[in-house]
Protein backbone atom coordinates (compact mmCIF):
# COMPACT_ATOMS: atom_id res chain seq x y z
CA UNK A 1 0.00 0.00 0.00
CA UNK A 2 1.18 3.64 -0.66
CA UNK A 3 0.31 6.64 1.77
CA UNK A 4 0.00 9.37 0.03
CA UNK A 5 0.56 12.51 2.29
CA UNK A 6 -1.12 15.50 0.80
CA UNK A 7 0.68 18.72 1.50
CA UNK A 8 1.97 22.35 -0.22
CA UNK A 9 -0.02 23.69 -2.91
CA UNK A 10 -0.76 22.87 -6.56
CA UNK A 11 1.19 24.80 -8.52
CA UNK A 12 0.22 25.87 -11.97
CA UNK A 13 1.75 23.92 -15.31
CA UNK A 14 2.42 27.55 -16.77
CA UNK A 15 4.27 28.28 -13.92
CA UNK A 16 6.86 25.38 -13.90
CA UNK A 17 10.57 26.04 -15.77
CA UNK A 18 13.63 23.56 -16.68
CA UNK A 19 16.77 25.16 -15.65
CA UNK A 20 20.10 23.92 -17.34
CA UNK A 21 23.44 25.16 -17.23
CA UNK A 22 26.03 25.86 -19.82
CA UNK A 23 29.57 27.56 -19.61
CA UNK A 24 29.86 30.51 -22.10
CA UNK A 25 32.81 28.03 -23.67
CA UNK A 26 30.09 25.87 -24.59
CA UNK A 27 27.08 27.18 -24.90
CA UNK A 28 27.21 27.14 -29.17
CA UNK A 29 27.24 23.72 -28.45
CA UNK A 30 23.68 23.78 -26.86
CA UNK A 31 21.16 21.35 -28.75
CA UNK A 32 18.16 22.22 -28.95
CA UNK A 33 16.83 19.31 -30.26
CA UNK A 34 17.94 17.56 -27.29
CA UNK A 35 16.40 19.50 -25.03
CA UNK A 36 12.83 20.22 -26.99
CA UNK A 37 11.62 16.59 -25.94
CA UNK A 38 12.18 16.56 -22.36
CA UNK A 39 10.09 20.26 -22.65
CA UNK A 40 7.15 18.96 -24.82
CA UNK A 41 6.78 15.30 -23.45
CA UNK A 42 6.14 17.23 -19.59
CA UNK A 43 4.95 20.38 -20.92
CA UNK A 44 7.02 22.31 -19.07
CA UNK A 45 6.44 25.96 -21.05
CA UNK A 46 9.56 27.42 -20.16
CA UNK A 47 13.19 26.57 -20.55
CA UNK A 48 16.10 29.14 -18.33
CA UNK A 49 19.77 28.25 -19.86
CA UNK A 50 22.05 30.01 -17.59
CA UNK A 51 25.37 30.70 -19.06
CA UNK A 52 28.10 31.11 -16.81
CA UNK A 53 32.25 31.64 -16.92
CA UNK A 54 33.80 29.31 -14.34
CA UNK A 55 30.89 29.43 -12.07
CA UNK A 56 30.00 33.05 -12.21
CA UNK A 57 26.66 33.02 -14.31
CA UNK A 58 26.56 36.42 -16.52
CA UNK A 59 23.10 36.07 -18.39
CA UNK A 60 20.04 33.43 -18.70
CA UNK A 61 18.58 32.81 -22.36
CA UNK A 62 14.34 32.17 -21.75
CA UNK A 63 13.00 30.18 -24.43
CA UNK A 64 8.93 29.25 -24.14
CA UNK A 65 7.07 26.35 -26.02
CA UNK A 66 5.18 27.61 -28.71
CA UNK A 67 7.28 30.52 -29.70
CA UNK A 68 8.31 30.63 -33.38
CA UNK A 69 11.93 29.96 -32.27
CA UNK A 70 10.72 26.81 -29.99
CA UNK A 71 8.17 25.79 -33.18
CA UNK A 72 11.42 25.89 -35.73
CA UNK A 73 12.94 23.44 -33.29
CA UNK A 74 9.83 21.15 -33.34
CA UNK A 75 9.88 21.25 -36.97
CA UNK A 76 13.19 19.87 -37.02
CA UNK A 77 13.73 16.28 -38.95
CA UNK A 78 15.44 14.83 -36.12
CA UNK A 79 12.59 16.02 -33.72
CA UNK A 80 10.19 14.72 -36.58
CA UNK A 81 11.64 10.83 -37.08
CA UNK A 82 12.08 10.56 -33.05
CA UNK A 83 8.15 11.63 -32.31
CA UNK A 84 7.54 9.13 -35.28
CA UNK A 85 9.74 6.55 -33.83
CA UNK A 86 7.69 6.84 -30.24
CA UNK A 87 4.43 7.01 -31.86
CA UNK A 88 5.18 4.10 -33.64
CA UNK A 89 6.69 2.40 -30.54
CA UNK A 90 4.15 3.29 -27.71
CA UNK A 91 1.40 1.75 -30.72
CA UNK A 92 3.13 -1.55 -30.93
CA UNK A 93 3.15 -1.54 -27.22
CA UNK A 94 -0.75 -1.01 -26.74
CA UNK A 95 -1.36 -3.48 -29.49
CA UNK A 96 0.82 -6.24 -27.93
CA UNK A 97 -0.52 -5.17 -24.20
CA UNK A 98 -4.18 -5.56 -25.87
CA UNK A 99 -3.31 -8.84 -27.39
CA UNK A 100 -1.24 -10.18 -24.41
CA UNK A 101 -2.99 -8.77 -21.59
CA UNK A 102 -5.94 -11.25 -20.68
CA UNK A 103 -3.53 -14.12 -21.56
CA UNK A 104 -0.30 -13.19 -19.72
CA UNK A 105 1.99 -10.76 -18.79
CA UNK A 106 4.69 -8.60 -20.24
CA UNK A 107 7.94 -6.86 -19.47
CA UNK A 108 9.66 -4.43 -21.98
CA UNK A 109 13.59 -4.10 -20.91
CA UNK A 110 15.90 -1.97 -22.45
CA UNK A 111 19.21 -3.77 -22.89
CA UNK A 112 22.12 -2.28 -25.13
CA UNK A 113 19.78 0.43 -26.19
CA UNK A 114 17.06 -1.69 -27.45
CA UNK A 115 13.56 -2.29 -26.50
CA UNK A 116 12.46 -5.81 -26.01
CA UNK A 117 9.53 -7.29 -25.07
CA UNK A 118 9.18 -10.60 -22.64
CA UNK A 119 6.26 -12.58 -21.62
CA UNK A 120 6.27 -13.18 -18.19
CA UNK A 121 5.61 -16.72 -16.73
CA UNK A 122 4.03 -15.18 -13.93
CA UNK A 123 1.43 -12.05 -13.13
CA UNK A 124 3.06 -11.19 -9.71
CA UNK A 125 4.00 -8.03 -9.52
CA UNK A 126 1.36 -6.77 -12.39
CA UNK A 127 -1.64 -4.32 -12.63
CA UNK A 128 -5.25 -5.14 -11.41
CA UNK A 129 -7.92 -6.04 -13.55
CA UNK A 130 -9.59 -2.81 -12.86
CA UNK A 131 -6.09 -0.88 -13.97
CA UNK A 132 -6.05 -2.99 -16.89
CA UNK A 133 -9.49 -1.83 -17.61
CA UNK A 134 -8.46 1.54 -18.12
CA UNK A 135 -6.57 1.25 -21.20
CA UNK A 136 -8.49 -1.44 -22.82
CA UNK A 137 -6.89 -4.60 -22.35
Amino acid sequence: DVDVIHAGTIVPQSSLVELTTRSVRYIDEFDWTEQYPQLFLSYTPHLFLAVHDRGTFERMIRRELGTSEMRAVERSWRIQRGYRQLVAVLKLIQELAQEYGKHGSLSIVCRGGRLEVFQRKSSKGCLEDAELERFGV
